[in-house]
C-alpha cells in the first residue's frame, strides 16, 4: 500500500518545493501551507507561544485524519518556534524538520555560514546546532526579501545577482565558514545557480530529513 506524507510548509511555495522533493519517492503527498506567504508566517512565529503550539497541533491532526503515516516539515522557522518533536510523541506521528539534518551536521565542521529568512529561523537552527556542537562558530545573515523573491517566482540567476549572494557567500568565506547552510527551505530554489559561484559548499537539508523519515515509516 502507498504510504502518505503530509508535506507542511510555511507558505504555498514552500510546500509546493517540499512536495516536489519528495514526489519521486513513490509516496502519496498531502500539501498543507500554515501561512498565506512568508511575511504572514512571521507573524504567526511571533505570536503567542501557547496559540502556536496549539494551532500546530490541530494541522497535525488534520493529516494524520487524513491518512498521514509520516510528516515533512519543510519550513526552518516554523520549526524553530514550535515544539514538533513533542507533538510528533503526543500524536505518534512521525515527523521529520530541517533541524534534524542540521543536528547530524554539526559535528562535522568547526564553523558555519547559515543565510535564513528571520530571526526564527535562526534562532532555531543555532539552538540546534550548538546543542549538537557548542564548540561550531556561526556566522549567519538573514533576508525575508529573499524569502519574498523566491515566494513570487522570481528566476533564479536574477535572485542571485540582485541580492548579491555570490558576494555573499564570499564574505562568509572569508570569515571562516567552511559550508553554508540554507537555513530557509525557500533557498535550494536558486541553489544551482548560487553554489557554481560559492566557495565553499551549500548545505540543503531535504534529503537528508527524507532519509530519516523513511526509516521511520519501515
Amino acid at each position: 500500500m502507498q504510504q502518505v506524507v503530509a508535506v507542511i510548509g510555511g507558505s504555498p511555495q514552500d510546500t509546493r518545493l517540499g512536495a516536489e522533493i519528495l514526489r519521486p519517492q513513490g509516496v502519496r503527498l498531502l500539501e498543507r501551507p500554515i501561512s498565506d506567504s512568508p511575511r504572514s508566517q512571521t507573524r504567526f512565529q511571533n505570536a503567542d507561544p501557547a496559540a502556536r503550539q496549539d494551532h500546530m497541533r490541530g494541522v497535525l491532526r488534520e493529516v494524520q485524519q487524513q491518512g498521514a503515516q509520516g510528516v515533512y516539515v519543510y519550513c526552518n522557522s516554523l520549526s524553530g518556534s514550535t515544539d514538533l518533536p513533542s507533538l510528533s510523541r503526543e500524536l505518534a506521528l512521525p515527523l521529520v524538520t530541517p533541524l534534524h539534518a542540521y543536528r547530524e551536521w554539526a559535528g562535522e565542521y568547526r564553523a558555519l555560514g547559515v543565510m535564513a529568512a528571520n530571526a526564527s529561523g535562526h534562532a532555531g537552527i543555532e539552538r540546534t546546532l550548538l546543542e549538537a556542537n557548542p564548540q561550531l562558530r556561526l556566522t549567519q545573515f538573514g533576508s525575508l526579501d529573499l524569502a519574498d523573491a523566491v515566494e513570487e517566482g522570481r528566476p533564479p540567476e536574477e535572485i542571485v545577482r540582485d541580492f548579491h549572494l555570490a558576494e555573499l557567500t564570499m564574505l562568509l568565506s572569508q570569515l571562516g565558514a567552511q559550508a553554508i547552510v540554507l537555513g530557509c527551505t525557500h533557498f535550494p530554489a536558486f541553489r544551482s545557480a548560487l553554489a557554481p559561484l560559492s566557495p565553499v559548499p551549500l548545505l540543503d537539508p531535504a534529503n537528508e530529513m527524507w532519509r530519516q523519515l523513511a526509516q521511520q515509516l519501515l
